[in-house]
């Protein structure tokens, strides 16, 4: 009997204001595409439990780490460029804990837009803080779903 492969994806976060609570969410298309390549599409939240976390990743296949706003600089000894617009910080603390989490355990990963910036981070690679100014003739770089 074949198994269809289960295949996690990181879920944005956005905090508690003073008019919604804090939930997290992820656009459709990410886990459809899932679904459409023969995968079965589990969401994983931004976890406090790093137990927790190493036990789901033990069910799993393979792993999705979904774009979003910018991965902060800072973390990686670069300054803050006034153009970007960060990932909450609960966000980035854990898609960071998961990329190395999936990295030791050598899983497949496919990293898509702030998922691929941190899978380059992660093993040592750096970024270009704001692309028109570094590379003026590169294509237009913006994700509609990222509130400006």
């Amino acid at each position: 009997m074949n198994f269809k492969p289960i295949v996690a994806l990181n879920a944005d976060y956005r905090p508690a204001r003073k008019d919604s609570p804090a939930f997290s969410y992820l656009c459709a298309g990410y886990y459809d595409s899932v679904a459409r390549a023969g995968g079965i599409p589990v969401v994983i939240p931004p976890m406090e439990e790093m137990s927790d976390l190493e036990r789901l990743l033990d069910m799993v296949d393979a792993m999705v780490l979904v774009g979003g706003a910018d991965l902060d600089p800072r973390f990686d000894g670069f300054m803050l460029h006034p153009s970007l617009r960060v990932l909450d910080k609960r966000r980035e603390g854990f898609d960071r804990k998961l990329m190395r989490h999936v990295a030791e355990r050598r899983m497949p990963v496919l990293g898509i837009g702030a998922g691929l910036q941190l899978l380059n981070v992660g093993i040592g690679g750096n970024l270009s803080l704001h692309i028109p100014e570094a590379l003026p003739k590169a294509l237009p770089h913006t994700d509609p779903f990222v509130p400006a």
